[in-house]
């Protein structure tokens, strides 16, 4: 990742890097969405996500 979400979490870019290019992805659990933004900057994915918490849901 270029920049803010690599240095915040790095713990993203993990597990960007274990996710092929152009996958379907679905982030049950997702929270804030930081994940799924990865993945479609990065690796160029569908990234869809479900929250139950409203606090987290934009």
């Amino acid at each position: 990742m270029n920049g803010s979400l690599a240095s915040l979490r790095p713990d993203l870019t993990l597990i960007a890097q274990n996710v092929a290019p152009g996958s379907k992805v679905l982030d049950v659990g997702c929270g804030d969405g930081a994940l799924m933004l990865a993945l479609r900057d990065e690796r160029h994915c569908d990234a869809r996500g479900l929250e139950i918490d409203p606090a987290n849901v934009a």
